[in-house]
């Protein structure tokens, strides 16, 4: 699912998350991130994570839906992705 155009998130120039953390300057003005900021390194490695590979292809066929729907697992026919489970 990863699109490798960056190795770390928060090396994505794209993004505000530099910007919050201090690396740059911010062109457009943001509101603090309280998640973020209640531990930013835990945040980040978080997020720098790669997530399991069946989460990984839940989710890229949730997305190929109308609706976004986790599909079953083949071996007790459960979701794969909790309601509003966070990878």
């Amino acid at each position: 699912m990863s699109s490798k155009i960056v190795n770390r998130v928060e090396d994505y120039p794209f993004c505000t998350l530099p910007g919050l953390l201090g690396r740059s300057k911010l062109l457009i003005p943001v509101i603090e991130d309280e998640l973020l900021f209640s531990d930013p390194d835990s945040t980040i490695t978080w997020l720098n994570q790669k997530p399991e590979r069946q989460k990984q292809e839940a989710v890229q066929s949730a997305l190929r839906k109308q609706y976004f729907r986790s599909k079953k697992s083949r071996i007790d026919g459960k979701l794969i992705l909790g309601e509003q489970e966070l990878i």
